[in-house]
């Protein structure tokens, strides 16, 4: 069995580890995998050439995408959940919703509007989203927030919300459109897919967007919702992938779905769904643009994203950055090292490594110049939090802590592996290797193409 495949079903016995106490629990399996794929397929080939593939082949989508979407799988947007209740009881939401929390991005809290629109300068961000929770709950921090990133950013900055519009009023959006918000995405699963709180915003916002989960058993609701969409102004049609949590789980189990345990367990029909309603709208012509948001695509191009931004901002020009946003170091292993190189290099401190041992960079690498010493690859990964223990970075006023730690074990490459290293390099990483330590390069290097076979 290859590395892919050990890690493949490692995944799946973690997911079925994990809700194994939730009762019966149908997991795709090999033998239906084969005929889902060519459902699925068929449905994308009935779209033709209106359907694109954006973001290494991860987002399907057909007429137009919104510009917050691109800026999303760029890792150019920021989403500040400016509150951590809602007003909804939708059985989907994978979380619970229903605590009060300070503005938060990332895991960083923000009580001054003008710390965080300092945070978005300092790096680089083109996009903002207000999330939560139901972010009209607390309708005067979004403003508040909304008028400082006026102020002291870039006028480009695309700035848009989430919202289900149970609280939403003509008066309010007038108030984000005059104050500069570009966008508003509801989510019409709360409102049992009411589009009365959309026509309140008609001819106010200048982008509306329909932002859901893809539910199975809505797919005819929403077909021939569709020309009522377009007729209440919305340009975008936005389907998530739903996902399997252990706080919605026991609302889940009733519906009987069929999960697909990817790096967190997903609803494989709505993953049907989706590419259903996109047929339907590229047959009928139907002026809406609709993109699928699978969770292959969140998790790999969301992350990567952030973690590019962040490494970028915060490392020196000496480093290497990864494709998938990771840092990048490089050894010769010296021969003294070589025995038992594993109890050894593991007492290591990166410092350390750096002293006694000769950094390689990739040109020398491919050039084969190290093709029979041993090389060290040594990842490490950066992440940015509230000042705790120690004050790292001051932006504006407020204070930030730098995190640099170990991303992967460490992982040595053998003289006899330095030609498939090479081929792996030279690739950009098309080709996924065999084996585990080769495999685990590759996870670091380069962000995975396409949704992955089932």
């Amino acid at each position: 069995m290859d590395a892919f495949d050990v890690y493949q079903n490692g995944l799946m016995n973690s997911n079925r580890l994990k809700f194994i106490n939730y009762g019966e629990l149908r997991w795709l399996n090999p033998y239906l995998a084969e005929k889902q794929e060519d459902i699925r397929n068929n449905l994308a080939a009935a779209c033709g050439s209106s359907m694109k593939w954006s973001f290494n082949q991860t987002k399907p989508w057909i007429n137009r995408i919104s510009k917050g979407c691109k800026l999303c799988g760029k890792g150019e947007w920021s989403c500040l959940f400016i509150t951590g209740i809602c007003n909804g009881n939708c059985f989907y939401c994978p979380t619970s919703q229903d605590a009060d929390h300070l503005p938060t991005t990332q895991q960083i809290t923000f009580t001054n509007p003008a710390d965080y629109a300092s945070y978005i300068n300092h790096f680089g961000f083109k996009g903002v989203s207000f999330s939560g929770g139901e972010p009209f709950l607390a309708f005067n921090k979004v403003v508040a927030f909304l008028t400082e990133l006026r102020k002291s950013c870039s006028p480009d900055l695309y700035i848009w919300m989430y919202t289900n519009g149970l609280l939403a009023t003509r008066e309010k959006f007038e108030i984000l459109a005059a104050l500069g918000m570009n966008e508003v995405r509801f989510d019409i699963g709360a409102t049992k897919y009411s589009l009365n709180y959309i026509k309140e915003a008609k001819g106010i916002i200048p982008n509306i967007t329909i932002e859901i989960p893809a539910i199975p058993e809505e797919l005819e609701l929403l077909k021939n919702l569709l020309p009522e969409m377009i007729d209440a102004g919305v340009t975008n049609l936005n389907l998530h992938q739903m996902r399997l949590t252990s706080h919605n789980a026991i609302k889940l189990m009733p519906h009987d779905y069929t999960y697909l345990g990817l790096e967190h367990s997903v609803v494989w029909e709505s993953e049907l769904t989706a590419f259903e309603l996109m047929k339907h709208a590229s047959v009928n012509k139907l002026d809406i643009g609709i993109n699928y948001c699978a969770f292959q695509f969140k998790n790999r191009h969301q992350k990567a994203g952030f973690r590019n931004r962040v490494a970028h901002a915060l490392i020196c020009d000496l480093a290497t950055i990864t494709a998938n946003g990771y840092v990048r170091n490089m050894f010769v292993i010296p021969a003294t090292l070589l025995a038992d190189w594993n109890e050894k290099l593991a007492e290591l401190s990166f410092q350390k490594a750096c002293e006694i041992m000769k950094r390689v960079t990739l040109v020398e690498l491919l050039s084969g110049m190290y093709h029979d010493s041993s090389i060290l690859f040594w990842y490490q990964g950066i992440d940015v939090k509230d000042a705790d223990s120690r004050n790292d970075m001051t932006i504006s006023d407020k204070n930030y802590q730098i995190e640099i730690a170990l991303a992967s074990e460490l992982i040595v490459i053998e003289p006899d592996d330095q030609t498939e290293l090479v081929q792996l390099f030279s690739s950009v990483g098309a080709i996924v290797p065999l084996s585990e330590s080769l495999f685990s390069i590759w996870q670091k290097e380069f962000i995975e193409k396409g949704f992955r076979p089932l």
